[in-house]
Formats: C-alpha cells, sequence, structure tokens
C-alpha cells in the first residue's frame, strides 16, 4: 500500500475521513491524480484511473478542465478535489475564505484526491497549489468478519483483509493463492514474526550407548509459520521462511551416577551439528539439566533436532520439568 502526501502539510478532517475510507477497503487504486494545466489558469485536470469502494471496482473519468471558482479578493482558501465513490465522477469542493483557512471536510460516499490552495485575488493554479491526498492500494484492504473473508484468487496478489472478529482483529495478506496471518491486535500493529515453541507432554527413554536419537515434540505452544508438525516428522522444526533464526532447547537427563557422558545437541538438516553440549554424570545422583541455544542462517525447508545421547549403563528418561524441559524453540531475528 501506499499513501501519498509528498508536502508533509497538517492532516485536517478530510485527511481523516479518507483514512476511514481506507481502513474499510475504500481507496483509489490507479492513477486520478490532479494536476495544474500547462498554462496555468482557475482550473485543474483530473486523470482517468479506477477506485475500490464498497467492495467494487470502480472507473473513475478523467475531467479536464475541473473548474476552480473565483478567488476570495481578501483571503485565501482551500478547495478539495474529491470523486464518488459509486459513480466515479471527480469534482472540486470549494473552502471557506479565512486568513488562515482550511479545505472543508469530505463529502460522504467520495474518496480524498487533493487539496487545491487559492491565494487572495489569485487567477491561476499552480501545480505548487495542489497537494496530493490519494491513497493508493492496489492491496487495498477489505475488514469483515473472517468467515466473509473472500478468496485468496479474489483478492489478488499483495490483497489484505482485516478479520474484526479474531483476536482482537487479525490482518491478513494474499499472494492469489493463500492468505497468511500479517498482524494481530486492534491497538497495536505488530508483524507476525516466524516462530515456533514445542515440547513433549511425556518423558523419552534413551537406552546407554544406543545411536544418537531425536528427541520427539507432540505438543505446540505456539507455530506462527507452519513450523511444526505433532505428528509427522515431530523431531523437526523446520523453517518454512528462510533467515536468521534463534534456536533453543531444554532437556533433562534422570539422575544416574553410571557412565562418562550425556549429550545434547542441536543438528541440522540430518547431519551438522550447530550447538553441542556434553556433561558427565559428578558422581551425585542428580538430574542433569541442560540449556542449548544458537544464532544461525537458515535456508528455506532447512530443519533441526534435538539429539540426546547417553551411557549411563541403562535406560535414561529425558524427563519433564513443566515449561523447561523438553522443550525446542526457533523464532525469526532477521532475513
Amino acid at each position: 500500500m501506499a499513501i501519498l502526501e509528498p508536502d508533509g502539510a497538517v492532516v485536517y478532517e478530510a485527511d481523516r475521513d479518507n483514512e476511514h475510507h481506507f481502513s474499510k477497503g475504500n481507496s483509489i487504486l490507479e492513477g486520478a491524480g490532479v494536476t495544474a494545466q500547462a498554462s496555468p489558469n482557475l482550473s485543474v485536470k483530473v486523470a482517468s484511473g479506477t477506485a475500490r469502494y464498497g467492495g467494487a471496482i470502480r472507473t473513475i473519468a478523467a475531467v479536464d478542465p475541473l473548474t476552480v471558482s473565483a478567488a476570495d479578493p481578501t483571503n485565501p482558501r482551500v478547495d478539495l478535489v474529491e470523486v464518488d465513490g459509486t459513480t466515479g465522477v471527480a469534482t472540486i469542493k470549494a473552502g471557506t475564505p479565512a486568513a488562515t483557512p482550511k479545505p472543508p471536510v469530505l463529502t460522504s460516499g467520495r474518496l480524498l484526491l487533493a487539496f487545491v490552495s487559492v491565494a487572495a485575488a489569485a487567477a491561476n493554479v499552480q501545480a505548487s497549489n495542489i497537494s496530493e491526498r490519494r491513497f493508493i492500494g492496489p492491496d487495498a484492504m477489505v475488514a469483515g468478519l473472517l468467515a466473509a473473508r473472500p478468496t485468496a484468487a479474489v483478492g489478488g496478489v499483495g490483497g489484505t483483509y482485516f478479520a474484526t472478529d479474531t483476536n482482537g482483529g487479525t490482518l491478513y495478506r494474499s499472494n492469489g493463492t493463500s492468505w497468511a496471518q500479517v498482524a494481530q491486535g486492534v491497538t497495536e500493529i505488530v508483524p507476525a514474526v516466524p516462530a515456533c515453541r514445542v515440547y513433549k507432554a511425556a518423558a523419552f527413554a534413551t537406552t546407554s550407548g544406543a545411536a544418537d536419537a531425536a528427541v520427539p515434540f507432540d505438543t505446540e505452544r505456539f507455530d506462527t509459520d507452519t513450523m511444526h508438525d505433532n505428528v509427522t516428522n515431530n523431531t523437526r522444526i523446520t523453517f518454512t521462511t528462510a533467515g536468521k533464526y534463534q534456536v533453543s532447547a531444554g532437556y533433562h537427563f534422570a539422575a544416574s551416577a553410571g557412565g562418562t557422558y550425556r549429550v545434547g545437541y542441536i543438528r541440522l538438516n540430518g547431519t551438522t551439528s550447530i550447538a553441542y553440549r556434553q556433561t558427565g554424570p559428578s558422581g551425585v545422583v542428580i538430574p542433569l539439566r541442560e540449556t542449548l541455544s544458537t544464532l544461525y542462517q537458515f535456508a528455506a525447508n532447512d530443519y533441526v533436532e534435538l539429539m540426546v545421547a547417553q551411557d549411563s549403563g541403562g535406560a535414561l528418561d529425558i524427563g519433564i520439568l513443566t515449561n523447561s524441559a523438553p522443550e525446542f524453540m526457533a523464532f525469526r531475528v532477521s532475513a
């Protein structure tokens, strides 16, 4: 989406009305720019264009000239150029002359295109007198109940939909094939960061001296980017979106004084260790509670697993510590 306010002017009531339109999915899609005449006079011209209004695509007819009413001899004024959201007809609405003028309010059912400053006793309108006010959005947003969301194909590539009835409001973006959650909550719009945290609901038994074992995780605390499945390949966190991720794990070997090592590591794509910890029993029969963490660059579809091994001389559980172990997590830090 784009919001064109190149002159950085004060935001007026008409601007707020236009923002309200935009939040409901009503905006200019293309064209409809307002410009001065090549030989300036008391008129402007409006280019043809298209808009989305009330869920429908509207054609905006070009207007040349669009006449500006005569200037006040004493005070300046600010007019606004608006377009009817249903008919696509552009008109100009004169402001009230004043020592410090402001534009009139936007007419109901119309979209704001531009402000036109008319100096006292002016004989023409120059390009510098026109203040761009279009909201342009090929990805113009439509709002409503989640059940009323159109198909992604109808939304189009870049199209957005704001579901008003989910989690305080949820914003989705279409790629033309499917919808993806972009942000959630009405008090603060925060991009949805690819992130996942999973845990195992019951202890996982390891065999002394056996091949390193991948811990399966059967419960998700959250998963914002389809990174884990509780059943299929449930030892894995898979990076659906490429980028730099912080990956962490917590694990807990049950108490045993036997053997010489307890190993835990994060394995990439079934072959490469990217974080490793090895400890040995202290001779005192207490559990070994460990954490691993690393920052790493991942390509799309890379995956990681939490691997464990031990040589206690018998079966040894990776036990449960509520909210601590065994837990496995990853979140995207940057591209």
